[in-house]
């Protein structure tokens, strides 16, 4: 399964094989201070030394990284398997074809050298891609050393039990961490889920108290400015009817300060009407579409209109509910004003990160190619707000076929 790369997984294999190459260089030295000579270099082991070295330079550089991208890993691992398995398989091949005992020592070493990059891989990939290659790579080995024309009873047997006894610990580590592992992402996105949950909270209890405040606000200017300019009105009117016309230079003016104060009383209504939350700021998106549906069946007789939305959905932005509304909106009013719909089908679903929407009606349709209905049924509109948040719009509709008004968008 294909996943982004674990956190620290490529650092961690590299101190391994740091670790590898510090102990490889440390025989021949040991060798030389305890017996005066260096007898590992004439071992094909010691080219492992070679082969840790650049593995190690390979795993530093993050150039090499950036251009391979999701194969850089996979690389790194494998050369830490099929190197060291091909250098004891032909050591052990040409001891059995010169009718030499299998060096054990060899064969025995091979574990501590496979589980450097058993590690991040099964930290990385699950427990198949271990199976495969630590299972594989035994099973080829014992074929191999099977097919050899002469070769020691003894030997072979031994050899054999040594490799099944490396490749069954080597599964049971890479189990033991590939769970662990499981168990980790898994308490990630359980974590991850809860701080969504919290930041939707937070969202929503921010969203609230701005309601409220907005509400007092309006509520004050209500029973203080509003009221207070429509006693001013009335007031002015009464001087009016008691001017009666006898002056009309005052009656002029009493005329200018009436129309002053009413366009003062409008603009403070409009001032209010846009303070008091909307129905979608107060309710959210799922209440404020379900009321829109319930206002519209109960205002007409004759619509039927079926509202469905999915309940796993993904946290959305307000401005991407808001443009959801003013669509699904937009084409209810066109499907019961211009279409005549008997039914209409509205459906909000989430998929892999994929908001829909649909509205769908059997009314009377339309030529989609026909610029001036287009305009005429705001489809232009409905298309800009769907391109303002990078969706798409499609509408599909023919003359007494129905309409069907699609919107998506990635998020």
């Amino acid at each position: 399964m294909k996943r982004p790369l674990e956190a620290n997984v490529v650092l961690i294999f590299r101190w391994f094989v740091a670790l590898e190459m510090i102990a490889l260089s440390m025989i021949p030295i040991a060798e030389y201070y305890l017996f005066g000579q260096f007898t590992f270099v004439d071992d094909p082991f010691f080219a492992l030394l070679y082969q840790s070295t650049l593995l190690f330079v390979y795993l530093s550089f993050t150039a090499f990284q950036y251009k391979l991208k999701q194969f850089f890993l996979p690389i790194a691992i494998l050369i830490a398997v099929i190197f060291p398995s091909l250098i004891n398989l032909s050591f052990v091949v040409e001891n059995l074809a010169a009718g030499l005992p299998i060096n054990m020592m060899h064969v025995w070493a091979l574990l501590p050298l496979l589980l450097i990059p058993l590690v991040p891989m099964a930290w990385q990939y699950d427990f198949k891609a271990v199976l495969v290659l630590f299972g594989g790579f035994g099973l080829a080995e014992v074929l191999i050393v099977l097919y050899t024309q002469e070769w020691n009873f003894v030997s072979v047997l031994d050899f054999i039990y040594a490799t099944f006894i490396r490749v069954l610990s080597l599964l049971l580590v890479g189990f033991m961490i590939d769970r662990l592992m499981e168990e980790q992402r898994t308490q990630r996105d359980q974590l991850r889920l809860a701080n969504l949950k919290l930041t939707r909270q937070a969202l929503v209890m921010e969203e609230m108290a701005t309601m409220q405040e907005r509400n007092r606000i309006a509520r004050e200017l209500h029973d203080t400015l509003a009221h207070t300019m429509s006693g001013l009105a009335v007031q002015l009117e009464a001087m009016k009817i008691v001017n009666g016309g006898e002056n009309q230079e005052i009656g002029g003016m009493l005329d200018t300060a009436l129309a002053t104060t009413r366009s003062g009383l409008s603009e403070t209504r409009n001032i209010l009407k846009n303070l008091r939350a909307g129905a979608l700021q107060e309710l959210g998106l799922e209440q404020a579409l379900q009321q829109m549906v319930s206002q519209l069946q109960a205002s007409q007789s004759k619509p039927s209109i079926n509202l469905f939305i999915s309940r796993n959905r993904p946290l959305i932005s307000k401005e991407l509910e808001h443009i959801i509304y003013r669509i699904v909106q937009e084409a209810l009013k066109n499907a019961l004003q211009h279409a005549d719909a008997k039914q209409v089908h509205v459906e909000l679903t989430a998929k892999n990160k994929t908001i829909a929407v649909v509205i769908e009606d059997d009314g009377k349709g339309f030529d989609v190619h026909n610029r001036k209905q287009r305009e005429g049924y705001g489809l232009s509109g409905m298309r800009e707000r769907a391109e303002e948040i990078g969706g798409t719009l499609t509408i599909e509709s023919e003359l007494g076929g129905g309409t069907k008004v699609r919107f998506e968008v990635v998020l």
